[in-house]
């Protein structure tokens, strides 16, 4: 019941799903989220926005409701956040971030198998790897 009046409520007023994500609350939810709530997947189209954002929680937690949106659905928009996600780790990779980039990587990765065939997302993967290497 409670996930059938999170829709309801996210259909009605898409901002409300917005503000809690950029809020955020604990990641281990996510999952459950995408499945049992199908007004969330909308969120592939604001997960760049949460990565691109300049504070560091906001944007691990977007890179991982893409994740958790992509496992059930490989959109546009979720290739879209992935290539913003591999380009926000690069920059920690590169501020030597070391806890955002391991707290990242996983989902860089499932990222990557998701969508094998974009070289927009591949090839700043590979040069990411290489660079941790």
């Amino acid at each position: 019941q409670v996930c059938d009046l999170m829709h309801a409520s996210f259909l009605r007023r898409p901002v409300v799903y917005k503000l809690l994500c950029f809020r955020g609350f604990h990641a281990d939810w996510l999952p459950t989220l995408a499945r049992a709530v199908p007004s969330s997947q909308s969120g592939d189209r604001f997960a760049a926005e949460l990565i691109a954002s300049g504070y560091r929680r906001q944007s691990l937690f977007g890179i991982r409701l893409a994740d958790a949106l992509g496992a059930l659905h490989a959109t546009p928009a979720g290739l879209n956040a992935s290539c913003a996600a591999v380009a926000r780790v690069r920059q920690a990779a590169a501020r030597g971030d070391a806890s955002f980039v391991a707290d990242a990587l996983d989902a860089i990765r499932r990222a990557v198998a998701r969508y094998p065939r974009s070289s927009q997302l591949t090839a700043p993967a590979a040069s990411l790897l290489s660079q941790l290497s």
